[in-house]
């Protein structure tokens, strides 16, 4: 039982210093999704009005 807490304590140190980097990596992951939607969206905008303006 001792040496399983004392597994469990060693592990929870690593977390703490590894939970930054990881907090950090998702939400550049989430902030270049949300980024390629909007450049995407704004792309389809300024096709739509040249397809309507060809009309």
């Amino acid at each position: 039982m001792l040496l399983t807490l004392g597994g469990l304590g060693f592990w929870v140190l690593v977390d703490l210093f590894l939970l930054s980097g990881m907090i950090r990596d998702t939400n550049e992951k989430i902030e270049n999704e949300i980024l390629s939607e909007i450049r995407m969206i704004s792309q389809a905008k300024a096709n739509s009005e040249v397809a309507a303006g060809s009309l």
